[in-house]
């Protein structure tokens, strides 16, 4: 190397025939939570919704090279996290856990998912987990926060084949519009105050 620098490691290609699996998961995973609204959920579910836990015996992975069987296992632990974090209600965990399949997909894609977390599908799992914890279950489904997260997860399902742009694309406007509720709630903040700085005055 030139005075020291270092060089990212050349990775081999994840198998075709393994990715034609995992596009066929997404597919399905797709129909399911199209089909899935209002549907209730408790930790059993959840138990079993770690699909990337029962993959781990599905021959597709274990003949796969063990490169991409390491990779299901790293990416397992990360939404392990994700679904023991008590913070995040269990309904939000069973949205952003129907990630775990196209961002395993982004994951072999681009290896640099587990070096770098500057990229954009576990940005965009991360802020989605960070955000659900403002989310409570009285608010109901028909909350923004609600029904924007389950939109940009329902978009991914839908249109993520290989193009890693997809998860920046929606990783730029779930921040616009975290920002834009942020700012809305300010406002009604400060209004308040100052009816209330009002009041006190008469």
């Amino acid at each position: 190397t030139d005075g020291g620098a270092q060089t990212r490691p050349q990775y081999v290609a994840a198998s075709p025939a393994l990715m034609g699996y995992l596009g066929d998961l997404q597919a399905g995973a797709s129909a399911r939570a199209a089909s899935s609204n209002h549907q209730r959920y408790d930790a059993q579910d959840l138990a079993d919704h770690n699909v990337l836990r029962q993959m781990r015996d599905r021959d597709e992975i274990r003949h796969a090279p063990e490169l991409d069987r390491g990779t299901v296992d790293a990416l397992a632990e990360v939404f392990d996290f994700v679904f023991a974090d008590q913070a995040i209600p269990i309904q939000m965990k069973f949205i952003i856990g129907r990630l775990q399949i196209p961002v395993l997909k982004a994951a072999m894609i681009d290896r640099d998912f587990f070096l770098s977390d500057q990229h954009p599908a576990r940005r965009l799992v991360d802020t989605l987990a960070g955000a659900s914890v403002a989310w409570a279950p009285e608010k109901g489904e028909n909350d923004p926060l609600y029904s924007r997260i389950e939109q940009t997860v329902q978009r991914v399902l839908n249109e993520f084949e290989d193009d890693l742009a997809l998860f920046a694309d929606l990783l730029r406007d779930f921040s616009e519009f975290l920002f834009e509720n942020e700012q809305q709630a300010q406002s009604q903040v400060e209004s308040a105050a100052q009816k209330e700085h009002q009041g006190e005055a008469w």
